[in-house]
């Protein structure tokens, strides 16, 4: 079937439309950039730590967390930097409070 007939039918495109504006209402990120800052600034909003593997951020951890590949930093330098932005804004915090 093809997906233009998906939308000749107004029941059907109702409850797509329905569907689409609940998961736009929860959050739910489209691109990783977005879902990184959604993290970051729930992390920032809760207080609690950058996950980190040794001294750095722990990629795989945060990837993981916002439902994006680890790749995705490979293949994005802003959210690499993105991260390390944030990561060396908390550790900052960290050595005040120490």
């Amino acid at each position: 079937m093809s997906r233009e007939r998906i939308y000749d039918n107004p029941a059907i495109a109702a409850m797509i439309a329905e569907f689409d504006k609940a998961e736009r209402l929860t959050g739910v990120a489209t691109r990783p950039i977005e879902a990184l800052r959604q993290y970051l600034n729930g992390l920032k909003r809760s207080r609690q730590p950058l996950p980190l593997w040794g001294a750095h951020p722990n990629m795989k951890l945060i990837a993981k967390t916002c439902r994006f590949s680890r790749k995705e930093f490979d293949r994005d330098p802003a959210l690499v930097a993105e991260l390390n932005a944030y990561a060396k804004l908390h550790r900052a915090g960290a050595a005040q409070r120490s």
